[in-house]
């Protein structure tokens, strides 16, 4: 383990050199096991017509969803490794969206969770939902521009229901 460490730090530090990544200026000071934690980036879109925004997304990422229900589509990509969702739900505009940080485990979502919380960051928190056809648990915290970001786990598919009031009331 340790030489696929070493090999994995000098790649990442010549990808650095090269300009393909940017260092995160606050990484060293933050614990190890936050770092990891940090799976899967997210991305969820609102849209006027499904059909024509899939095929749009299916020809851009060159697979097809891999879950779709008539008002729902989710990518689960590797390269970048990005949940990609679109729906035709909420109050926002077509193209408005929220953000997120997906973990593998409650433990994991545990551990954000304490990370918002030492960033001093408000959040808000729900735990046994259904949203996007999936039982999740989630946090979420808003920035400065009012943006939405979700940290969360997903337990699994359930077989009816893109769940409602998902988001937390911004009032």
């Amino acid at each position: 383990m340790g030489m696929e460490v070493s090999r994995w730090r000098r790649g990442w530090r010549r990808r650095v050199c090269r300009g393909f990544v940017r260092p995160c200026p606050f990484v060293p000071t933050m614990r190890r096991s936050i770092v990891r934690v940090m799976r899967r980036m997210h991305i969820g879109l609102q849209v006027d017509d499904l059909d024509e925004s899939i095929e749009f997304y299916t020809r851009l990422f060159g697979c097809e969803p891999t879950l779709r229900r008539p008002d729902y589509a989710k990518w689960m990509l590797d390269d970048p490794r990005v949940n990609f969702s679109l729906d035709t739900h909420g109050c926002g505009q077509p193209g408005s969206a929220h953000y997120g940080i997906q973990v593998d485990t409650h433990d994991e979502l545990t551990d954000l969770r304490s990370h918002i919380d030492a960033a001093d960051l408000a959040r808000s928190d729900q735990d046994d939902l259904v949203c996007g056809y999936q039982l999740q648990h989630k946090s979420w915290v808003t920035d400065p521009n009012g943006l939405w970001w979700e940290a969360f786990f997903t337990e699994g598919v359930v077989d009816a229901g893109y769940g409602t009031a998902e988001m937390p009331d911004p009032a």
